[in-house]
């Protein structure tokens, strides 16, 4: 039963992805991400509690991965580090055309919605606080991500 539920979540979350890259958040009901996923709208509702949370689990998944890849490096020094972002640039590039959308997505609606914005900077501010081990080897505090981030997001 658990795996079944799981696959129904995947496929709700599948096409949400898609739904959302094609037509974008707003254009895309509930009601067409149950009929792309061939789910009903009680086993949407099961696995979130609204679109937004739908999508805010979405973004969670994805700043989790850029988390990681954070996480990994943070022992490294700062040219170790900037040589894995580059060794990191043909993954991203293959992958640009599926993800690019979504990533887009996900900045006009942190643009848009205030709890979109605050769970797409809540990374960002582990960033900021890298211990003080990783600033020894390099690492200096950045300030006010929050203020850069708005900056770019207009």
């Amino acid at each position: 039963m658990q795996q079944r539920s799981e696959e129904t979540r995947t496929r709700i979350i599948e096409s949400a992805i898609k739904l959302f890259s094609k037509q974008g958040y707003n254009a895309s009901s509930v009601d067409d991400i149950c009929l792309e996923a061939g789910v009903s709208k009680g086993a949407f509702y099961h696995h979130f509690k609204t679109k937004q949370a739908l999508f805010i689990a979405l973004l969670d998944e994805w700043l989790k991965n850029i988390d990681h890849a954070i996480e990994a490096s943070k022992d490294n020094t700062v040219p170790q580090t900037f040589m894995q972002m580059t060794e990191a640039f043909p993954y991203f590039f293959e992958t640009a055309s599926e993800n690019l959308p979504m990533f887009l997505e996900f900045w006009l609606q942190a643009s848009r919605d205030k709890k979109i914005w605050e769970a797409s900077i809540a990374p960002i501010d582990a960033i900021t606080d890298i211990s003080p081990r990783s600033s020894r080897k390099g690492w200096r505090r950045v300030p006010s991500w929050k203020w850069s981030l708005k900056l770019l997001q207009g």
